[in-house]
């Protein structure tokens, strides 16, 4: 993702870290190398977002997963995406689509995007039955 979603992206990786799940920026100092055993999570309520179409290209010919998190019904990205989850909002290429909002722009979208990372957080932790304590585990402490 590029922008604010970029931001809620950077929120769900912390939640999956938290949760003691493996889990990277793309382009931060410490990235790894991408491979057919990984999943490239992209975000783009478009789908046809500059940046994340270029990298998931490039995970495409590494043989890696991709899944989409998008408003658009059809794009670039989902073509070439494994899994696709939709999250209905206006988009810049259509901001008639989904739910109504009043917010400017795509505004919608990254918040939902923040919320949905959050409720897939919950549903990971329920799943491997950890507590809130054990999440403290994986938290920075150096803070």
């Amino acid at each position: 993702g590029v922008g604010r979603v970029f931001l809620s992206l950077q929120c769900f990786c912390k939640r999956l870290v938290h949760l003691g799940i493996e889990a990277n920026i793309v382009g931060a100092v410490n990235e790894k190398a991408m491979s057919k055993e990984d999943l490239l999570i992209v975000a783009s309520g478009s789908g046809e977002s500059v940046f994340p179409a270029v990298i998931s290209k490039k995970a495409l010919s590494l043989n890696g997963r991709i899944g989409l998190i998008t408003s658009a019904r059809d794009s670039t990205i989902k073509s070439i995406s494994n899994f696709a989850v939709h999250l209905p909002c206006p988009t810049k290429n259509d901001p008639n689509l989904g739910v109504k909002s009043n917010q400017s722009m795509s505004t919608l979208f990254d918040q939902a995007l923040h919320i949905f990372g959050d409720v897939v957080a919950m549903i990971i932790q329920k799943d491997k039955c950890l507590t809130k304590e054990d999440l403290w585990n994986y938290h920075a402490n150096l803070e």
